[in-house]
């Protein structure tokens, strides 16, 4: 199996608002309509407009900054059991696959390859 370089932490970011965002609504909460909040900004992070809100998709978007956090410690985690377990290709594809959505989502500083 190929060498996989271990993540220096310090490379690992977090640009985004600071958690914890929450789901508000613009009047009611009957509205067709959310803004995702957080305590630590005036105004809403977004908006989602009728033809794009679901409760589902509210829900995914406020619990990102949690899931960007726990996805790099699994990363950092993985790469420490790397040289002690038995990783599959299957394994080492979430890996991978993990590692490139941490980049998508802006978790890696701009110098980390």
């Amino acid at each position: 199996m190929t060498k996989t370089p271990k993540t220096n932490p310090k490379n690992l970011v977090y640009n985004a608002t600071e958690s914890p965002w929450k789901i508000g609504y613009g009047g009611n909460p009957g509205d067709d309509y959310a803004v995702i909040i957080s305590p630590y900004r005036l105004r809403a992070i977004c908006t989602l407009e009728p033809r794009d809100y679901t409760l589902e998709n509210a829900r995914l978007i406020s619990a990102a900054p949690q899931l960007l956090k726990v996805a790099q410690k699994l990363l950092l985690w993985m790469e420490e059991c790397m040289p002690a377990c038995d990783f599959t290709q299957e394994d080492m594809d979430l890996y991978h696959e993990l590692r490139q959505t941490i980049r998508t989502a802006g978790g890696f500083s701009s110098d980390t390859h």
